[in-house]
């Protein structure tokens, strides 16, 4: 049996010149806009108050029976097998991670 290689991705077409300065000076244009565009609403992001309560286990009791008319479960629900395997395994990359993975950006330049 023969195998053939082949490529994966199909060779990409060349750029296409723009022929005048007017398409080259609407382009940049439009770029600034963008741009411009993108500080204001990071600004506005910035500027927008972030509020967080933490709330006490009685009071979350008191909600949870307001809104569903039940009391608050004693034990934790339990996950689905497939969830639980997930977790099981993510904590235990955790654990493997250690310090020698990591390089600083000092050590980087350095060769360290």
């Amino acid at each position: 049996m023969t195998m053939t290689m082949t490529t994966r991705f199909k060779a990409a077409a060349a750029p296409v010149a723009s022929t005048s300065h007017a398409d080259d000076e609407r382009c940049r244009r439009s770029k600034g806009r963008q741009a411009e565009e993108e500080e204001e609403a990071a600004k506005r992001r910035r500027k927008r108050l972030r509020f967080r309560l933490s709330l006490t286990r009685e009071e979350i009791k008191a909600d949870f029976e307001a809104i569903t008319g039940k009391k608050l479960p004693s034990r934790p629900k339990r996950h689905p097998k497939a969830v639980q395997e997930k977790l099981s395994v993510s904590s235990i990359l955790r654990e493997m991670q250690h310090k020698s993975n990591y390089v600083l950006g000092n050590e980087r330049a350095t060769g360290r």
